[in-house]
């Protein structure tokens, strides 16, 4: 009998040489591009510097680039400020098979490995995706039963698809992705109790940082346990409990793909994703009735239980911590009509017209929206609004915006993408940048793509 670290390995190794499904690298492009845009919107923000400072006193080699900077360090270093970068706004996808955040973990992986080995644009998109099909494969395993104990997957499973989407660029064997997978889980670690903190996008920039490490130092003979996974003192028993075993050897055997199957979930909103199906069910009582904020008298807005455990703000005293306040989005929404990265910056949180209609909102844990479900992929939302004249209107949301039921548009995208960018780069590198990312696949170096962005970032 195959232990879990040989079956996944060999998965992989025969993935490689397998023709992906047809919209599989098209979809990859589009949160490829997504990912990129974010990290750029992240690049200068205080979190990155610190982390920028701090690589920069540890010298390394320059062997990749630290985007939105002229700075290069060594790849691990590198990919640790580009996904703290990726990460900082929380304006980055999700994938709710692992209830976190993959791209953030693997795309500054797959970019820092790609430059140190002169990987083309096609190995490092092929790469990138192995790297989220690999993060899908240990969702279906381990969540939600993972998150529940306090895990924040984004670095905990993340790690395994930064280490895969590295092995990929680094070619390892079998044997050695068997290691890489050990060394990985030895690595894993996050805590969502740093949750509206600069930690938490460090979680992304360390997943990506020690997936690198994990595949270097297989490639290299260092070894680990075969049966990490399963054994006593293994993965399983320390980190939650139960493996959902035959789910991961289900999607293997059918080949899934998640950029096909439930899908990625593009951002709208540069917010926690439990917020979302919230904001979207407000938007629409807004839309329908044309409410005015001083017609409310209350808000209760009804979430599953594990939003508790991510939503942990009530009334938001830092703009960070409003990422995580289903009172703080509401609020802006109902005030504003919208929801942008502006509003989670500066003193915005001060503001006592805001702070008052905080006051007004009441997030409830109920587990008979889907009954008897802790977690489920809809995240299911109900607003439910009282007017000072006693009428109760209510929504439910099952698909917000941004998902596989409610994609966003191209135009959307283009939208969310150009303003992400303008925080990194001048205006006239934008289009160019953006025709670079869609033809990703005919960059022969990846370092041209890096180059592409030093041209025109912001002095």
């Amino acid at each position: 009998m195959k232990s879990m670290s040989e079956k996944i390995a060999h998965y992989l190794i025969e993935m490689r040489a397998r023709q992906l499904k047809e919209g599989v690298k098209e979809k990859a492009l589009e949160f490829f591009s997504d990912t990129f845009a974010c990290m750029l919107a992240g690049a200068n923000e205080t979190a990155t510097q610190i982390v920028k400072e701090y690589v920069c006193s540890e010298g390394g080699k320059a062997a990749a680039y630290i985007y939105g900077s002229h700075i290069r360090s060594d790849a691990c270093h590198s990919a640790m400020v580009n996904g703290v970068a990726a990460h900082f706004h929380d304006y980055d996808d999700v994938c709710t098979t692992m209830i976190g955040h993959p791209s953030v973990a693997v795309l500054p992986a797959v970019l820092a490995a790609g430059e140190e080995t002169s990987a083309d644009g096609s190995a490092v998109l092929r790469a990138y995706i192995t790297g989220i099909e690999t993060c899908a494969l240990m969702g279906r395993a381990y969540i939600p039963e993972h998150c529940r104990r306090g895990w924040h997957s984004t670095e905990t499973i993340g790690v395994f698809g930064a280490a895969a989407a590295a092995a990929e660029l680094l070619k390892l064997t079998e044997e050695e992705l068997v290691n890489a997978i050990g060394i990985a889980a030895s690595e894993s670690c996050g805590l969502k109790g740093n949750t509206g903190s600069m930690t938490k996008p460090l979680h992304a920039g360390r997943a990506a940082s020690k997936g690198i490490m994990a595949a270097k130092l297989a490639q290299k003979g260092f070894t680990s346990n075969r049966t990490i996974m399963e054994m006593d003192a293994g993965f399983t028993k320390v980190t939650t409990g139960v493996c959902h075993e035959d789910k991961l050897e289900e999607a293997m055997k059918i080949q899934n793909s998640e950029f096909l199957d439930k899908g990625l979930i593009m951002k709208p909103w540069p917010a926690c994703k439990a917020t979302h199906n919230g904001i979207w069910a407000m938007l629409s009582l807004l839309n329908k009735y044309d409410i005015k904020p001083e017609e409310i008298r209350h808000i209760d807005c009804k979430v599953l239980p594990y939003a508790g455990d991510i939503l942990r703000y009530s009334i938001a005293k830092t703009p960070t911590e409003g990422k995580f306040s289903m009172n703080y989005c509401i609020a802006l929404i109902v005030l504003q009509r919208k929801l942008t990265m502006q509003d989670f910056e500066g003193d915005t949180v001060r503001d006592k017209t805001l702070i008052e209609m905080m006051k007004r909102i009441d997030m409830i844990l109920d587990d008979t929206l889907i009954p008897g479900a802790y977690f489920d992929a809809l995240e299911s939302t109900q607003v439910e609004v009282t007017l000072k004249n006693g009428i109760v209107l209510k929504e439910r949301c099952d698909f917000a915006k941004g998902g596989p039921n409610n994609p966003m548009t191209r135009e959307e995208m283009g939208e969310k993408w150009r303003d992400c960018m303008k925080r990194a780069v001048r205006e006239e590198g934008i289009d160019p940048i953006l025709k670079m990312l869609s033809d990703l696949e005919k960059i022969k170096d990846i370092h041209i793509l890096a180059e592409e962005v030093e041209k025109y970032i912001l002095e």
